[in-house]
């Protein structure tokens, strides 16, 4: 979901030829996996694509090819930086959006209501750190 959202807000800017958007797990259970159905039918409801979407896991590479790296919550950000250091610079998706009130991304898994009915118009501040 996060990575349709992005492209999406990416898009809306003008800026698909300037920025490249990816998304990777720390853990290797949905390789290879398309995104889960519920997520699929509610990016559909609000006309956000996902072409090309399949779980992959973080690789040390990643860290070498991208020019930031932008976790969910406090686990992924040490396992992230536990992979070593490169050229990305590695936050928390959260410190973008200072008024969210949270410094994780609500797990869907954890909550009655889907945590992204929520996101979609988190208006994120895009200084960089």
């Amino acid at each position: 979901m996060a990575e349709a959202l992005f492209r999406h807000k990416v898009s809306g800017a003008g800026l698909s030829e300037q920025i490249h958007v990816d998304s990777a797990g720390t853990g290797n259970y949905h390789v290879g996996d398309p995104p889960h159905r519920k997520t699929l039918a509610i990016l559909d409801t609000a006309k956000i694509g996902y072409d090309g979407i399949i779980g992959r896991q973080i690789t040390l590479g990643d860290l070498a090819n991208f020019d930031y790296i932008l976790t969910m919550d406090e686990a992924n950000l040490r396992d992230v930086r536990a992979l070593g250091t490169a050229r990305a610079r590695v936050h928390s998706l959260m410190q973008y959006a200072p008024d969210a009130n949270t410094s994780v991304v609500p797990d869907k898994s954890s909550l009655r209501r889907p945590a992204c009915h929520d996101l979609p118009g988190t208006q994120f501040n895009t200084s960089v750190p």
